[in-house]
């Protein structure tokens, strides 16, 4: 696999997420992860050596999760972020290793 760090611009921003892709070497636990493309994942997937997982990570909007009377406005980026930080976390134990802040790639205005 080749390292790949998400390009972040102002669709992405605009759209408040971004995909990510994961992959580790199934035989050993402690190896490298790797961050790949999404043209990668396909054909690591097939790999029987790797665990590839992808998933939905929010860059922009509110930092927590906006209530007006007890009903949900927005989703906040840190909430949102930590069910699919748990969700790889269950897949590839030490995602923390590459997934240092729940608030990573947050923007809270986009400037090019």
């Amino acid at each position: 696999p080749e390292e790949r760090v998400p390009i972040v611009g102002r669709d992405e921003f605009e759209s408040e997420y971004i995909r990510r892709f994961f992959a580790i070497k199934a035989n050993d636990k402690n190896s490298t992860i790797y961050e790949i493309s999404v043209d990668q994942y396909p054909i690591l997937k097939k790999n029987p050596f790797y665990i590839v997982e992808q998933t939905r990570w929010k860059i922009a909007g509110p930092l927590r999760t906006v209530y007006d009377r007890g009903i949900q406005q927005k989703v906040g980026v840190i909430d949102y972020n930590e069910l699919a930080f748990n969700a790889l976390k269950s897949r590839i134990q030490n995602i923390q290793k590459k997934i240092p802040s729940l608030t990573q790639f947050y923007m809270d205005e986009y400037t090019e």
